[in-house]
């Protein structure tokens, strides 16, 4: 799940959807209940911890960490490179097929309803499923043009304009992170989109007063964690979409920096806290809701599930036309991949017989996977049952 967060355009649902262990994923989320937060609350933490999936939950957490931490860096690289970039998404295009089809015969009856469901969320994931660098910035964010020098790169590059020196179309929320990280100072020289007019940033940039308490920032939250729960749909895509993401990038940039520099930076902490909050309660209700459809609809459930994958499946195609472009938090990598459209690979290529060869290794670890849970199922279920009641 760790390594599917850190790739655009995998959810980390999926994973646990592939894996084998979706449903155990929810039952544990919803351990966190009224209860255990009432005793935690009382100081009694032992009987907090009896009440919780904490095993599960804390063994998850830290594989999802190391993940993070150990892959970050590779997983940066292979996605800047147009032909590792194919293959990484080649074996997880194998996985997610073969998930899909091992999925779909869970399905004991298909009905007009659950066809459906499946058709409706497919769309729905399609609508939803495109490449990050294809996702519009924020109307409601004033854009800047900043005068960079020192730029190098041997490839055209979509934001910058090597004759002015000039970085085009920068979101303010990613101005200020750009600030925070020390990336450029105070008084380098931008344009301003709304005013049409130049200046130092200092002169335009300014801290706006926050909310305690914001229902948007809160919703988005919600809604972000909603979507990685869902196998197909990213989180971080959908926040995007909702004009959050740079805002939210901003934001943690700022308090790193104030926490780093020795002071704490308010605004930028209610603005993650309400972030936090959302990301909160729509693990803990969606997740109830996401277990109550599966145990009591449990066709309908995974028909729905199936259609948001195989309509997100856009996501994962290993072969799209590419451009560059400077992002703007970490101009140090220099010019960084970005997808534009898919297209059909060249079957003379052996670049393409790879990423098919990865594809099938994919989908048959995938298959081995089911095997192998299958048999240990069965396994334990000898050690009580009779034979007839576990193949029953």
């Amino acid at each position: 799940m760790g390594t599917a967060d850190i790739i655009p355009g995998i959810s980390g649902g999926t994973i646990a959807f592939i894996m084998g262990f979706y449903e155990d994923f929810l039952s544990s989320l919803k351990t966190l209940n009224r209860l255990a937060f009432k005793t935690l609350l009382k100081g009694h933490f032992r009987e907090f911890f009896k009440l919780i999936a904490w095993k599960f939950l804390s063994g998850l957490l830290i594989g999802i960490i190391v993940a993070m931490l150990c892959l970050a860096h590779l997983v940066s690289y292979l996605l800047n490179h147009e032909t590792y970039r194919s293959l990484l998404y080649a074996t997880f295009f194998g996985l997610i097929i073969a998930a899909t089809l091992l999925c779909m015969s869970q399905i004991k009856r298909w009905t007009l309803l659950s066809i459906f469901l499946f058709t409706s969320a497919a769309s729905l994931a399609f609508c939803l499923t495109q490449s990050s660098s294809m996702a519009s910035s924020p109307t409601a964010d004033n854009l800047y043009d900043i005068k960079i020098d020192n730029v190098v790169s041997d490839k055209p590059l979509r934001n910058y304009d090597f004759s002015t020196h000039t970085l085009k179309a920068v979101p303010a929320s990613m101005l200020s992170a750009m600030l925070a990280k020390g990336a450029i100072p105070p008084t380098t020289l931008a344009y301003n989109y709304k005013l049409a007019t130049w200046g130092p940033l200092e002169a335009f940039l300014f801290n706006s007063k926050s909310k305690s308490l914001d229902p948007w920032i809160i919703f988005c939250g919600a809604l972000a964690v909603c979507a990685m729960l869902l196998p197909g749909i990213s989180g971080s895509y959908l926040l995007s979409i909702l004009g959050m993401y740079t805002r939210a990038v901003g934001a943690l940039a700022d308090f790193s920096s104030s926490l780093k520099n020795g002071h704490f930076d308010y605004p930028s902490f209610l603005i993650l806290a309400n972030l936090l909050l959302g990301i909160f309660l729509g693990a803990l209700f969606f997740s109830r809701f996401i277990s109550w459809i599966l145990d009591k609809h449990h066709d309908l459930a995974i028909a729905s599930l199936t259609g948001s994958m195989i309509g997100a499946i856009k996501a994962v195609w290993p072969f799209w036309s590419y451009r560059y472009a400077l992002l703007p938090l970490h101009l140090e990598k220099g010019a960084q991949l970005e997808t534009l459209e898919p297209i059909l690979p060249s079957w003379i290529a052996y670049e393409t017989w790879l990423a098919v060869g990865l594809a099938a290794c994919g989908a048959l670890l995938v298959f081995s996977l089911h095997i192998a849970a299958k048999r240990l199922q069965k396994k334990a279920c000898l050690g009580k049952l009779s034979y007839k009641a576990c193949t029953e």
